[in-house]
């Protein structure tokens, strides 16, 4: 394993030949792969990026309404250090992590011949959802540090399930990635992907695939199949699981991402 010397927390595993790239959601960092790199580091060169300003990732250093397209520019920018853009064997990203792949793909800054996404809102989110949880975000997290542990730990509980019907496990890994986001890029980031995203994969379209969770209450099966449809990819439902299959169900999310990378085509 190494480490990125620079602001972005970039780490590399496994010595395979082919790249496959991992990229988390909002208010998660590369911790939330661990059980899917022992997976894949025995086949592939794994790496995994912290989103600025969440994980080990420091804060981009000016944030405005443009921070989306910034947070791919840097992201993209570190990544060319460990590998070849135009070279990846697979991309795989969950939410956040997804929509930024398919934003890079779509302006032709990355190519990749798979792509594995899951609970990406590309149509943004609920009405509900997107009134609540961006202003509830900066609020929350700048108070969050102030209470004792017991009731962070209730509070995370309470809004993920309310929220996201997320079901994880609110372990210390996920604690310490919530204390730790930076609440004005958690805000402005919520900001920009509560309002749809446009898609457009201009050039040759990787064989893809789309995982959901059966009651994510943030990307509808709707949504989901329209991605799946435009993209040109399998879908796969993973049944009870809310916006987080990988966090929720790992062993099964785990199972279909690396049976997917794994596939002739």
């Amino acid at each position: 394993m190494q480490g990125d010397p620079k602001n972005v927390h970039i780490c590399v595993y496994g010595q395979g030949d082919q790249n496959v790239v991992l990229l988390h959601g909002w208010l998660h960092s590369s911790s939330r792969w661990a059980k899917l790199i022992s997976e894949l580091a025995p086949t592939y060169r794994v790496i995994t990026i912290d989103i600025p300003g969440f994980g080990k990732s420091a804060p981009l250093k000016d944030q405005h309404a443009d921070i989306y397209d910034n947070l791919l520019e840097v992201i993209l920018e570190h990544l060319k250090d460990f590998v070849t853009l135009d070279s990846i064997h697979g991309l795989v990203g969950d939410s956040l992590g997804g929509l930024l792949w398919l934003t890079a793909l779509g302006q032709q800054k990355i190519c990749c011949k798979r792509l594995v996404l899951s609970g990406c809102p590309t149509e943004g989110f609920p009405w509900i959802i997107k009134m609540f949880l961006p202003v509830t975000a900066l609020v929350g997290l700048n108070l969050l540090s102030l209470l004792p542990n017991g009731v962070q730990k209730w509070l995370i509980r309470f809004v993920s399930t309310l929220v996201v019907k997320q079901r994880a496990k609110i372990d210390s890994a996920y604690m310490n990635d919530v204390l730790h986001a930076d609440p004005m890029t958690a805000f402005l980031v919520l900001r920009r992907i509560a309002r749809p995203l446009s898609i457009e994969i201009s050039g040759p379209h990787p064989d893809a695939l789309v995982i959901r969770g059966e009651k994510d209450r943030v990307c509808s099966s709707s949504v989901a199949q329209k991605l799946a449809i435009l993209i040109h990819a399998k879908q796969v439902v993973i049944k009870d699981a809310g916006h987080t299959p990988s966090m929720e169900f790992p062993d099964v999310y785990n199972r279909e991402v690396s049976r997917f990378l794994a596939e002739k085509h």
